[in-house]
């Protein structure tokens, strides 16, 4: 038997030489491990610890806390520098419409005495419109839109809404004074020009509307109106 376990040792000796480290190691690794009581505090790095045990670390959020006193306002700082001049509207974009007033009282002495309210326009057209005096109670003709209470042009075009007259007779004019014209307006502006039709108290108002040319500048255009004509001294509204 002991031959047999000598030839058994013998053939076995690298298997048993393995054998014999790993109990060894095992028993050397059981030896040196470390309890929960051998610790010191706040000693272990946070990365050594398991993610559960972090988030064990982590509190509930405490309440929140009153706010502070508003600081004292900071200095004013300087300057900036001043920008450039926005640019200058020297004439109406196309398609662009204003809208106005106008107004005639007087005392006339007698029939067929000349009286007139100027307009100058907000800004200036680039061409002078096509002029159209509209009566009260008339219907809007083509190149005017809406009425004496909601004036309306379209491009090119100025629209003189008559919206009450009392002794004035029909078809006052529409004049370009500074074209020295009184076939039509001008691009800069009009001027309304009724005429008495008798003595006493002449009084006229209206609303008027122009909308710069879309194109091409037309050129100068007569008043659309019907020539002026006398009339008896009645009054119309």
């Amino acid at each position: 038997m002991t031959r047999g376990f000598g030839r058994f040792a013998r053939q076995n000796v690298i298997a048993l030489f393995a054998l014999f480290l790993a109990l060894g190691g095992t028993s050397y690794a059981a030896a040196t491990l470390i309890n929960g009581s051998q610790i010191k505090p706040h000693s272990i790095a946070k990365n050594r610890l398991t993610n559960k045990a972090i988030k064990q670390l982590k509190g509930n959020r405490g309440p929140r806390g009153l706010q502070g006193a508003q600081g004292a306002q900071g200095a004013q700082g300087a300057r900036g520098a001043t920008g450039p001049a926005g640019p200058l509207l020297t004439t109406l974009p196309p398609g662009a419409t204003l809208v106005g007033e106008w107004s005639v009282l007087e005392h006339a002495g007698g029939a067929d005495e000349q009286y007139g309210d100027s307009i100058t326009y907000q800004f200036p057209l680039a061409s002078a419109p096509v002029a159209h005096y509209i009566e009260a109670g008339a219907g809007t003709p083509a190149g005017c839109l809406g009425s004496r209470t909601n004036p309306g042009a379209s491009p090119g075009n100025l629209c003189v809404f008559e919206n009450e007259t009392f002794n004035a007779a029909a078809g006052p004019l529409i004049c370009n004074w500074i074209g020295n014209s009184c076939a039509g307006a001008g691009r800069l502006g009009f001027t309304v020009v009724p005429f008495s039709a008798g003595s006493g108290l002449m009084e006229t108002n209206g609303t008027w509307a122009v909308t710069a040319a879309a194109g091409a500048s037309p050129a100068h255009a007569a008043q659309a109106a019907s020539p002026r004509s006398n009339r008896p001294a009645t009054e119309r509204r």
